[in-house]
């Protein structure tokens, strides 16, 4: 058996960063320096790591554009000269690179360094002739190789040695995944290229030829020159008059209009495209030798440098300090790196004062009587000040108090040492508590802290109430930055207090066994403790400002800060769930998994392992299925999204879904759940997270309720499950009818939509028939369902590619159905559009309480990245309304049911539901007071309609 050939991965240095600055928003990561932008070039270090540990590769390199002019350029400028003002200037119509990508650049380099890979910048030639030349030598060499770019000019390059790894969609290119993806071969890129142009480039291509054009024409063909000389022999004896048409209508066949394409009439007998194929035949063949890469450039293969090696401790170590990269340091030999601290540290002891120190927390150990009682007299005077507890568990219910510290003035913290390790001075609990109390529970008393959820239930677990929470910096910094990675305390205090270099995190000490705990000593818990306090104190005093400057006082004051009493109560609740019902369940799924499992071998012709993707592949292909799709490793993929698509041509791909997702729902729910109750409450005590999602929706976790599917039998039967926790109790279920279309129909004040939700209409049945000019009472189940989808397809930017996968019909049909939708809607086109145009001015967008999403995918050069903006704009302003909207109506029914006085409780929020547990003799006034909270929770231009149900349990309720 021949041995596997060696691998060299080739990184598209340009591309990978611009690509990083788009994904992650510019100005959303700084160096330590606090002026040095790093958000590309952590990208760009994110991929590195990913290639070298997920791909282990034996060679790397990294190849960058050149700094001035290119031999292409020169190239371009005699195609210009010779065919005309077509060539208007080289890239001319690329924007200049942003000022905070420039300077990363060369930081880009300085991480290849330090992972000891090689750097190509070649002077007069583009990265792509670059890598094309280095691919080629490498097989030559008999190795494999991966360009890793998102570039589709590469894919010319790509062979039975040569392959594409595009990291965005995270696809491997080979032959037949070009061939399958693009419809061209790789032989023939550079001709559809030279067909189609090249707008990033201002490589014209021919007039009126899209890439749709291109790829018939190449398929009908198979070459440019075939195709060319094809239309030269059909119409040759009218030359004269293509030409003079040509001449005279070129600048019209590129507009965009139909219309104006349709008003241009060819001479007899030949289409628009046919006469641009017949007269620009020189211009299309200049082109393609412009898209053409340069395989035979000038440079030094040394392939023993491109070796991968384990990362240079002294030289990334620094790097990746100044850049403020703790994650990567895990890469680097622990051994060889605390050496190296150990060295740098000796030397910063020897040249004091080499730069600015941050300001030191000062921690006051409060462990004795006498000085509890000191910090006693100063603690009850404050009217504000910051908390964080430390705990023996990250689960509130489960924990004990470890400690806790306060803070109420810069730069000084106060610890309460509860317990420790033997010898440690601690504090007594109960006496702490007590004394604590007044001013925990007193609501004029104002409460800071990070993640403050967390402090609310670890004291209520203690018998305390806290009250008077007014700021929380994790909801700040992230109201703030609803995309940043990290929200820790300590990186928000690097971000915007300067801060760095520090331990602050809430840490959970956990005990190793009955009585015995392993934990830090009162001083250095204490320390991360006053640290955290102080940081989430300062950051107050930070953040405050920024809030108001942004427009989000009233969205973090009113909703936000409010809704941690009430998640703090769901979470504490918990809602009752029958074990008993799930393993019953669950042993009904293994015989039905056992029957599904016969089926599809019986299918197959013969067993396999079914959840096994390498030997899935080969059965889907024997049964006569065609797969093309790729996974990262290069294996076939039999994705959802793959076999959703193959099902249509065969059963078998079916059978392997249902079975999946029966497997999925048995372990995640089914088999899970029971192991989740908590034995104290006979409850599930699900999180839920404030700062899940950039859109404002709340996600939940242990477990992911959100994800329960709702359209299938499984998924249903799975919330019979869920019951009240008292005998006799019902579940109350209240859900938003169709809320995202009304508030569609608010913002773009379109007179049919808002008529259809003022006069209660299905607003499905109401599009139906405005889109087949039908009576309402006429429209069919299928023109029902057909606007259904195009509704939610509006919301979320569908395009018509997505719509006739949704619909199976073809694509020109689906884009009559949306051209349809939008005559006969202008309005809902005009606000999408008016949506669009403020993101890509001012950056973000906002829904309708003022939360903001930034949106720097609408400022990139790559259309599919704006594309995906703008249908995250859309969807945003929509889902992200809706959002704010459930939350006020959660808040405000919390309210309404402590004044009240009522025994029901709010369990869960799961989308656009809110789930209650009630006593009988209160169903009927929760079922009002519910309605009327959550059609009343905001004024819209169209009614809120909410539907209440009442049952046994969720499914029933629903």
């Amino acid at each position: 058996m021949p041995d596997k050939p060696q691998t060299l991965y080739l990184i598209d240095g340009h591309a990978l960063l611009y690509r990083s600055y788009h994904a992650i928003r510019p100005g959303s990561m700084l160096a330590a320096d606090r002026k040095t932008p790093t958000n590309a070039v952590f990208g760009f270090a994110m991929e590195i790591r990913k290639l070298r540990t997920r791909f282990k590769p034996d060679y790397v390199a990294a190849v960058f554009d050149p700094h001035g002019t290119v031999k292409r350029e020169e190239r371009y400028n005699e195609f210009a000269a010779k065919l005309g003002a077509a060539f208007s200037g080289y890239k001319s119509h690329r924007d200049a690179m942003p000022d905070d990508l420039r300077p990363q650049i060369d930081i880009a380099f300085e991480v290849c360094a330090g992972y000891g890979i090689p750097s190509f910048q070649i002077e007069g030639y583009e990265a792509d002739d670059v890598l094309g030349t280095l691919a080629m030598l490498a097989c030559k060499q008999g190795l494999k190789t991966v360009i890793v770019t998102g570039d589709k000019d590469l894919m010319q390059l790509v062979c039975d040695k040569i392959q594409i790894y595009d990291p965005l969609k995270d696809i491997f290119f080979d032959e037949d995944t070009v061939l399958s993806i693009k419809g061209v071969k790789p032989s023939q890129v550079v001709d559809w290229l030279g067909f189609q142009g090249d707008a990033v480039d201002n490589i014209p291509g021919v007039a009126g030829v899209g890439g749709q054009t291109a790829i018939k024409l190449l398929q009908e063909h198979g070459s440019m020159d075939a195709a060319l000389d094809f239309y030269r022999k059909k119409f040759g004896e009218k030359e004269r008059e293509i030409l003079e048409f040509v001449a005279a209508h070129e600048a019209e066949a590129l507009k965009e209009s139909k219309e104006e394409r349709k008003a241009i009439k060819p001479p007899k007998g030949i289409k628009v495209v046919e006469a641009y194929l017949f007269a620009q035949g020189e211009r299309a063949r200049a082109c393609r030798e412009l898209a053409r890469l340069d395989t035979a450039i000038p440079l030094t293969f040394d392939l023993n440098a491109m070796r991968l090696n384990p990362p240079e401790v002294e030289r990334l170590a620094p790097l990746l300090k100044r850049l403020d990269f703790k994650t990567f340091m895990r890469d680097l030999d622990q051994d060889h790196l605390a050496a190296f601290e150990s060295r740098a540290a000796a030397e910063a002891a020897q040249n004091p004062g080499s730069g600015p120190a941050a300001p030191e927390t000062k921690c006051e150990l409060v462990d004795d009587a006498e000085k509890l009682q000191a910090f006693l007299a100063e603690f009850k005077k404050q009217p504000r000040f910051a908390i964080s507890v430390e705990t023996t568990s990250v689960s509130p219910r489960a924990s004990e108090i470890v400690g806790v510290a306060f803070c109420w003035k810069d730069a000084e913290a106060y610890y309460l040492p509860i317990r420790g390790p033997m010898g440690c001075a601690t504090l007594d609990e109960k006496e702490v508590l007590r004394a604590l109390r007044p001013q925990l529970e007193d609501a004029n008393v104002q409460k800071i802290g990070h993640d403050i959820k967390h402090e609310t239930q670890v004291f209520r677990n203690h018998g305390i109430e806290l009250r008077g929470v007014t700021f929380d910096t994790l909801i700040a910094g992230w109201l703030l930055e609803p995309a940043a990675l990290r929200l820790t305390i300590d990186e928000l205090a690097l971000q915007h207090l300067g801060l760095r270099d520090t331990q602050a995190a809430n840490v959970a000490v956990k005990k190793s066994k009955p009585g015995e705990e392993d934990m830090l000593a009162a001083d250095e818990l204490g320390r991360q403790a006053s640290l955290t306090a102080d940081y989430a104190f300062r950051l107050a005093e930070n953040l405050a400002p920024k809030i108001r400057e942004a427009g989000l006082e009233p969205l973090l004051r009113d909703i936000e800060i409010p809704l941690i009493g009430v998640l703090a109560d769901m979470e504490w609740l918990g809602i009752r769930v029958d074990a008993d019902f799930l393993r019953s369940m669950s042993g009904k799924l293994e015989k039905q998994l056992a029957q599904q499992e016969a089926e599809i071998y019986e299918i197959a012709g013969e067993k396999f392992n079914i959840n096994s993707p390498k030997q899935l592949g080969p059965i889907l292909e024997k049964v006569g299925l065609k797969l093309t799709a790729v996974t990262a490793t290069g294996q076939v993929s039999t994705s959802e999204e793959v076999l959703q698509e193959l099902a249509e041509q065969h059963p078998l791909p079916q059978k392997i879904l249902d079975y999946r997702a029966a497997i999925k729902l048995k372990g995640t729910y089914v088999d899970a759940l029971p192991q989740m109750i908590l034995p104290a409450t006979g409850r599930i005590h699900a999180l839920f997270h404030q700062t899940g999602a950039e859109t404002g929706r709340l996600s939940s976790s242990d477990p992911n309720l959100q994800n329960i599917p709702i359209r299938g039998e499984l998924g249903r039967t799975i919330r019979a499950a869920f019951k009240p926790g008292f005998d006799g109790w019902k579940l109350l279920s209240a859900d938003y009818s169709q809320i995202e279309l009304r508030i569609l129909a608010h913002y773009c004040q379109d007179k049919q939509l808002i008529d259809a939700f003022d006069k209660g209409i299905d607003i499905h049945t109401a599009v139906a028939a405005t889109l087949n000019n039908v009576a309402e009472k006429d429209v069919t189940h299928e023109q029902r369902s057909r606007a259904k989808a195009v509704n939610f397809g509006i919301l979320y930017g569908q395009t018509a590619f997505g719509l006739a996968k949704v619909l199976h019909i073809g694509r020109r049909d689906a884009q009559g159905i949306i051209d349809a939708y939008f005559e006969r809607h202008p309005g809902v086109r005009q606000c999408i559009n008016e949506i669009i145009a403020v993101a890509r001015d001012q950056g973000f967008v906002t829904t309708v309480l003022g939360r903001r999403r930034f949106i720097p995918q609408l400022r990139a050069s790559d259309r599919g990245a704006r594309m995906l903006g703008e249908r995250l704009a859309v969807n945003t302003v929509f889902q992200g309304s809706a959002a704010d909207l459930i939350k006020k109506a959660m808040i405000d029914i919390h309210r309404a049911l402590d004044e009240g006085k009522f025994n029901s409780k709010l369990l869960l929020q799961i989308h656009d539901e809110l789930l209650f547990e009630v006593p009988p003799d209160e169903v009927e006034a929760l079922r009002k007071l519910v309605k009327s909270k959550m059609e009343g929770a905001l004024k819209l231009n169209v009614p809120l309609v909410v539907e209440v149900g009442v049952g046994e349990d969720w499914l029933t309720a629903k």
